[in-house]
């Protein structure tokens, strides 16, 4: 029901019929009982597919089949399908080099008695460790967790207009925002002053998704692009590469779970000193960072 609220929501459609035809065409599927995709070849690990979202998907199909989105495809496709970002399936992240590969050097419990100032300085710290005095990290995104919280961190760089609300750049998100539909000249942006977004979706995989993405809108105006070389980068007007994509796991700093997939990783955006010197050198406005972490009960 959320799906067909926000399908409603993006594409300006009154979609009240599509849970009734769903509920009917689910009744007839007869050929689920065998879509169980093995993972990893071992039966116990496998994914089961369930009638109601098959049904839901080939009812959108064909919908869609016949007409009825033509010309939406971009924010449908951006409700309905996984965040899970292929060029990041094919970067596996490498061990953290810092801290004894731990990204909190304190306990989740101990980081939420700090100050918010506190707070702020920690993960900045954590997000530049290892760069040289040569390049600049824009942005990033971190998970850690203990037996019972999970703590989710972020750090941007925004553009410092006059009564700009710090907060306001923290939460700016944006939905499924996968390089195939960030490309299209369909993909539509809310308005913002971050270079770089929260992004937010169902992924299909664990820490198979870009956590935080750089804003369509930054990237035009910059002259700047995402490529895939051996890793995600970033190249300016002039194809010269001026950045990078880094993706780390690390150690748990507190006892875990049972949810062995809850592994602490950490993501970020890296660019020379020279690209960014020249993209501040372009604006009215200064270039100013902020980071936060909000933690959650399992």
């Amino acid at each position: 029901m959320e799906s067909i609220e926000r399908i409603t929501e993006e594409v300006w459609d009154d979609c009240s019929d599509i849970e009734c035809k769903v509920a009917a065409y689910m009744n007839k599927i007869t050929d689920t009982e065998h879509m169980l995709l093995n993972v990893g070849g071992r039966k116990q690990c496998g994914v089961a597919l369930y009638d109601i979202n098959v049904a839901f998907l080939r009812v959108l199909y064909k919908e869609w089949y016949q007409g009825r989105w033509d010309g939406v495809e971009i924010p449908l496709s951006r409700v309905i399908l996984s965040t899970s970002e292929p060029y990041v399936l094919l970067q596996s992240p490498a061990i953290w080099p810092y801290q004894e590969n731990k990204l909190l050097n304190v306990k989740i419990d101990e980081f939420e008695a700090q100050g918010e100032d506190g707070k702020e300085k920690m993960l900045k710290n954590i997000f530049n460790m290892g760069i040289s005095d040569s390049e600049v990290v824009l942005g990033g995104a971190l998970s850690e967790y203990s037996y019972k919280k999970e703590l989710a961190g972020f750090m941007t760089t925004y553009i410092d207009f006059p009564n700009m609300e710090k907060d306001f750049a923290l939460y700016t998100c944006e939905r499924s925002v996968r390089l195939l539909f960030h490309r299209s000249d369909e993909f539509v942006e809310e308005k913002h002053c971050n270079l770089l977004v929260h992004n937010i979706g169902v992924a299909s995989f664990k820490g198979s998704n870009i956590m935080c993405m750089f804003s369509q809108r930054a990237l035009n105006h910059f002259g700047w692009e995402i490529i895939f070389d051996e890793g995600l980068k970033i190249v300016d007007s002039n194809g010269e590469e001026i950045g990078r994509f880094e993706y780390y796991y690390g150690l748990r700093t507190d006892m875990g779970n049972n949810v062995y997939m809850n592994q602490p990783v950490i993501q970020r955006w890296v660019v020379t000193k020279e690209a960014f010197t020249e993209i501040q050198n372009m604006l009215s406005y200064s270039l100013e960072q902020v980071a936060d972490a909000k933690v959650f009960n399992f």
